[in-house]
């Protein structure tokens, strides 16, 4: 079966001519943005929709004391998001995917577009009610990937990279030091790309109760920046650490 990936950004377009009886071919045909003629009808519509939003747009949310940049696997805007979403979850913890972080927090007055530009999919958020033991085994499945690109809230976790696939994480702790009980419920907040399985790692067939709740993780974000004491500034980026 013919498959075509047709880059991203718009550059490019896939092409797939499917013929009667016969094979599919395919092509990847680059975009040229300046070989287009401005079609008048089209530039309309899109000043019209810039227009209709530009005042939620520029709207002021918070003041950022340091810039947060978006880099390597861990950092302290994953966090800082991981804890927002635990925050509007009213959860004991919350895991945030890498991929739905698109760019990182500048310093100085941040805007709803800016946040929007790092946060853009609108992702609904989920609270799922597991077990301790299931916890473990989920963040067990997270190690296993090799990359850790994944954030946390409300939990601290310790690992080995070097110990063989499902025995990398050495201890799992609530905030406050606890550890986490494996007979024990608890709360964890997580978007709904992750919930549903996105990635491969589906925890919410383990929980017992899976809430949707009625805010994205952009409006999450937005809410917990504004109730922060300004300028915001940003959280350590220590709750994932290495241990023998």
């Amino acid at each position: 079966m013919p498959l075509v990936q047709a880059r991203s950004s718009g550059t490019a377009l896939g092409v797939i001519d499917l013929q009667v009886g016969g094979e599919a071919t395919i092509s990847v045909q680059d975009v040229l943005p300046d070989s287009l003629t401005r079609q008048p009808r089209v530039d309309s519509l899109v000043r019209s929709a810039v227009a209709a939003v530009a005042g939620l747009v520029s709207e002021e949310v918070a003041m950022i004391a340091e810039p947060m940049p978006r880099d390597g696997e861990q950092y302290a805007l994953g966090n800082l998001i991981a804890d927002a979403q635990r925050r509007v979850g009213r959860a004991d913890a919350a895991v945030v995917n890498n991929g739905g972080i698109r760019t990182g927090l500048k310093a100085g007055s941040v805007t709803y577009g800016e946040l929007y530009e790092i946060q853009p999919f609108a992702n609904t958020l989920h609270r799922l009610t597991v077990r301790g033991r299931d916890l473990r085994a989920y963040i067990e499945r997270l190690l296993d990937r090799g990359e850790l690109n994944y954030h946390f809230a409300g939990i601290g976790v310790a690992y080995n990279p070097i110990k063989p696939r499902g025995q990398r994480l050495r201890s799992l702790i609530q905030g406050n030091g606890t550890p986490i009980d494996p007979a024990k419920s608890y709360t964890i907040v997580m978007n709904d790309f992750l919930a549903t399985g996105g990635e491969g790692l589906e925890l919410a067939r383990k929980a017992s109760r899976d809430e949707i709740l009625d805010v994205n993780d952009l409006d999450a974000l937005r809410a917990y920046l504004r109730a922060l004491p300004q300028p915001v500034r940003a959280p350590a980026v220590n709750r994932l650490v290495v241990r023998p």
